[in-house]
């Protein structure tokens, strides 16, 4: 009777820990992907038409012209 309620305890532990595990792995799958996600969102931020578009858009910048242009050599 004690080695069945051992085989019993012993079987709902392992049943508890594999749905702990399933959780877990979902979990990782989720930060994987939003992880991916981020980095194609940074990718986009980052890219140098957004970049140029923002800063004439959004801050009022423009080219200069060529007489504000000074070459160092």
């Amino acid at each position: 009777m004690v080695i069945f309620l051992i085989y019993v305890w012993c079987h709902i532990n392992i049943t508890g820990l594999n749905y702990g595990i399933a959780e877990e792995v979902k979990f990782k799958n989720r930060l994987v992907k939003e992880n991916s996600e981020l980095k194609m969102e940074i990718q986009m931020l980052k890219s140098p038409g957004r970049v140029e578009a923002f800063a004439r858009d959004q801050l009022g910048m423009h080219y200069p012209e060529k007489d504000q242009v000074i070459v160092i050599k």
